[in-house]
């Protein structure tokens, strides 16, 4: 019995050949891609690490620091001592509130005449007994001071009891009484005392106006105006002599109309400390804020917090120039790749050179960098060999040699010109002639424009 063997089908064997090309192809493109992103976003993180302090670092006052913190920007620090000082003599000088009632003299006489009237009527009545009397003289004489405000001694109040509280007392305590005021400031001795040198503010109670008086000679001194009343009551009198009693409620009747407004004047002495501007200082580029090793003090704490709020600001920008970066990266790495395109089309490895490469420069800036840091370390300790002497050392060409010995001499030199230009990156910042921290903002937004 013969076994029938099946034809091929030539056309179906064609389909499953290009089927596996088009796998193998698309597999070492999707190799392609990941190595050329994992390079680019290692290489563009080393050589902006910045990107990775999402958040300022938090500092105490005594506090040791692990190091060395540099400004890399000109900054305005507050002195916290000096401003202080500046706001506590900005209250010191802040004018005190007086309130002026022009009305005083009304007052007075509103409520002396009503207690002469009340008395007088009073006084008309007799005490039937001699006990309730004497209970009612009491009750009135307190009813007397409460009206009017003035307080009386006995024989004061007897005296005028007696008279049976005549009007004409009253209009003549009260002439003497607008006299005295006239259009004068009547103040405590406290006014004269305290406010000499800087004048106070006198705002009017009726119409709430403000203005401000520098001499205080025209204000009155209340420990003296019982010298001054005697002196009007000569002045108004002069056809007759005054009355002792006369003078003397004047004399209590008299009050300051000039009281000092405790709130107004705190509320004044806020909004002057709250507007005193601060005293700043200026933090120069590449100023040493403080080394490793020293000890935070409130002043190094003023300054490192004005250093990082500065920084609070440039996330977006530290975004974009880290995405700018590694654009950069990439699209070198595709360009470089692509003028070795039809050399890498012949090798059965390419994948393999891909990674070794991208291996090879990672190590090739680590290198570098780790040959910087001693370099700037010989500088610091020995002062014969220079940062700018030292970094000749630095085999700035292995990465090239190995890739020329194990790849091939055209991948070399490729290689060499897009390691060079990760060096250079990475350099520039460090050593330049032998200057430390050279600013390369510029060269970041070049790449960044480039890139994007």
């Amino acid at each position: 019995m013969a076994i029938k063997t099946p034809k091929k089908n030539g056309k179906n064997n064609g389909n499953a050949a290009i089927k596996s090309v088009h796998r193998l192809i698309n597999e070492n493109l999707s190799w392609k891609c990941a190595i050329a992103f994992s390079m680019g976003l290692i290489l563009a993180i080393m050589l902006y690490p910045r990107i990775l302090q999402m958040a300022p670092p938090e500092y105490k006052v005594g506090s040791i620091i692990t190091k060395d913190i540099q400004a890399d920007r000109d900054f305005l620090v507050v002195d916290r001592a000096a401003t202080e000082q500046k706001r506590v003599e900005a209250v010191e000088n802040t004018r005190p509130v007086y309130d002026y009632d022009s009305d005083m003299p009304a007052k007075i006489e509103t409520a002396i005449s009503k207690a002469f009237l009340d008395m007088g009527e009073n006084a008309k009545e007799k005490s039937k007994s001699p006990d309730n009397g004497k209970l009612s003289v009491e009750k009135a004489k307190k009813t007397f001071e409460d009206v009017s405000g003035i307080t009386l001694t006995t024989s004061e109040f007897k005296a005028l009891n007696k008279k049976g509280f005549p009007i004409e007392v009253c209009g003549d305590i009260v002439k003497l009484v607008y006299y005295t005021y006239g259009n004068r400031l009547i103040g405590n001795r406290d006014i004269l005392s305290l406010h000499k040198n800087k004048g106070i503010i006198i705002r009017d109670i009726e119409n709430q106006k403000e203005r401000e008086l520098d001499d205080l000679s025209s204000i009155l001194d209340t420990g003296k105006m019982n010298s001054i009343i005697r002196e009007n009551a000569k002045v108004i009198f002069k056809t007759k002599k005054p009355d002792n009693i006369v003078i003397s409620l004047a004399q209590k009747a008299v009050s300051p109309n000039l009281t000092f407004a405790k709130n107004s004047t705190e509320k004044r002495k806020q909004t002057v400390s709250d507007e005193a501007k601060p005293v700043l200082y200026e933090l120069q580029k590449n100023e040493m804020i403080i080394r490793e090793g020293e000890k935070i003090t409130p002043e190094d704490l003023d300054e490192l917090d004005a250093f990082y709020k500065g920084q609070e600001g440039n996330k977006f920008i530290d975004a974009s120039i880290f995405a700018g970066i590694f654009l950069t990266i990439v699209l070198l790495s595709v360009i470089f790749y692509r003028m070795t395109g039809s050399r890498f089309k012949l090798s059965k490895t390419v994948t393999t050179d891909l990674l070794f490469m991208g291996i090879a420069v990672i190590l090739q800036v680590i290198l570098v960098k780790a040959g910087i840091f001693i370099c700037d370390s010989i500088d610091l300790t020995h002062k014969f060999a220079t940062a700018s002497i030292c970094v000749y050392a630095i085999p700035f060409t292995i990465g090239t040699m190995l890739v020329a010995i194990l790849i091939g001499r055209s991948e070399g030199l490729i290689f060499s010109v897009f390691s060079s230009l990760m060096v250079a990156l990475r350099i520039i910042s460090s050593v330049v002639n032998g200057v430390r921290h050279f600013s390369r903002p510029a060269c970041w937004w070049v790449w960044l424009i480039w890139g994007l």
